[in-house]
């Protein structure tokens, strides 16, 4: 399996910051969130993928829960994964999508602020898979 590249990133709330730094690889640039109760951030694969594993690193304003999400068309989605009670800030997580998962978009849904009065913030993120 290989990391798939994402065609197009789109956020639920957008700052200054490039959507596409979340997916730069680089751990010195990020993307977050207003300082809103939820946001999400939906990577484009281009094209349907099978699906193994994200990998997410969390910046100071982490997620305490959050989802991950696949969809064919991005209007009809399926939760993943869940995480509750999180607790890692600038913490590394890689995450199993279930056997046979396939998505062309992926989706990880802050639900929950680990920090009050900050909103989310992702300086790592892949998706692996294959075509």
């Amino acid at each position: 399996p290989t990391r798939s590249e994402a065609s197009s990133v789109r956020l639920s709330h957008n700052r200054p910051m490039a959507p596409t730094q979340a997916l730069d690889g680089n751990i010195h640039t990020s993307w977050c969130s207003l300082n809103l109760p939820t946001a999400a951030v939906t990577v484009d694969l281009g094209a349907r993928h099978l699906l193994h594993k994200v990998v997410i690193r969390w910046e100071y304003e982490f997620a305490a829960r959050y989802l991950v999400e696949t969809s064919n068309n991005a209007d009809r989605w399926w939760t993943r994964i869940e995480v509750e009670h999180a607790h890692q800030p600038h913490g590394l997580q890689e995450l199993m999508f279930p056997p046979r998962t396939h998505g062309r978009y992926v989706r990880v849904q802050g639900m929950k602020r680990g920090r009050d009065g900050h909103g989310f913030c992702v300086s790592v993120l892949e998706v692996h898979g294959c075509p």
